[in-house]
């Protein structure tokens, strides 16, 4: 479980440090003051071992059609579109461990610069068309070391390397967006029902509401819900 987090040069936040986390958290606040961005921050930093989940986040937000450009796909990660300032998420928690993600934008380099070993960290100019061999590498810390993985934009698409791997510790994100078929949860919780499974749900939320007492399956028209 986290107890603290702080991240710098994401989304909307220069820098945000955030303690003293419980099991249970409300985040209050006007619209676009980053409320979305902190949560859109926390998933990244659950799945260190998973770099498509930067990208999963366009999905999340509505955007599903984008240039394959390293600007038009991961630009808006970055702070006022910074990309030339790496991102940096730093997650504590209750064990006392620490975990670090950090990621940035690397682009290819021309003959020239080859000959002269000019590190590939310039943006560039023209952003309208296919920029293949733009990467966005990410890098993971914590105490066994630092790895590394990365997306890359080819003539195919992206290509992710390595492969996604497993999460160290369970997480899940999910917004308003998305379209919720209530005969499908009821359906689900029907089955946990019948296995005397179904107090795990009911315990999990009593944490956020401890007078719930039971949750049942209504038909409702020809719609079953909970």
């Amino acid at each position: 479980m986290y107890k603290w987090f702080r991240l710098k040069n994401f989304r909307c936040f220069p820098e945000l440090s955030i303690e003293d986390i419980g099991r249970v958290n409300l985040i209050v606040g006007p619209n676009n003051v980053g409320k979305t961005a902190l949560l859109e921050a926390l998933f990244i930093h659950i799945g260190p071992s998973n770099q498509t989940l930067a990208t999963k986040l366009n999905a999340k937000r509505g955007i599903t059609s984008i240039p394959l450009s390293a600007q038009d796909i991961w630009g808006s990660l970055f702070h006022d579109f910074e990309l030339d300032s790496p991102v940096e998420l730093v997650g504590g928690h209750a064990d006392g461990t620490q975990y670090t993600i950090r990621f940035r934008i690397t682009y290819p380099l021309t003959t020239i610069e080859m000959q002269k070993g000019v590190e590939a960290t310039k943006q560039p100019s023209d952003t309208s068309e296919m920029h293949i061999g733009e990467d966005i590498v990410f890098e993971y810390e914590d105490g066994d070391g630092i790895k590394s993985r990365k997306m890359s934009i080819t003539p195919e698409g992206i290509k992710v390397e390595p492969a996604p791997g497993a999460n160290p510790f369970p997480g899940f994100y999910t917004t308003s967006r998305q379209f919720y078929d209530p005969k499908e949860y009821a359906n689900r919780f029907g089955q946990l029902k019948v296995a005397r499974r179904d107090h795990s749900v009911l315990d999990a939320l009593r944490i956020i509401e401890p007078r719930l007492k039971s949750l049942s399956i209504i038909p409702i028209a020809d719609i079953s819900t909970i």
